[in-house]
């Protein structure tokens, strides 16, 4: 089995897809995900907009580096729990 590395552009659709499949899964009980992501990471706030997920204006310090802040982010889930 060999290893390879993904293209930027393959590694989006990868993300997106897991993330959207998450959100969808039978298994997402309650009304919303939520994750933490870092200031400085520009393409994973992009990622999770494109996602459905948007800031919540809930702001952190990075535990390990508390100069740089964490942004609460969240997507809601449909009524019906899927």
């Amino acid at each position: 089995m060999g290893i390879r590395r993904i293209r930027a552009d393959e590694g989006l659709k990868l993300r997106s897809f897991c993330l959207s499949a998450l959100a969808d899964s039978p298994m997402a009980f309650g009304k919303s995900l939520f994750l933490w992501v870092t200031s400085s990471n520009g393409s994973a706030i992009a990622l999770y907009n494109k996602c459905g997920f948007h800031r919540t204006g809930e702001i952190k310090p990075l535990a390990h580096a508390p100069s740089v802040a964490e942004y609460r982010m969240v997507r809601d889930l449909p009524r019906d729990g899927r």
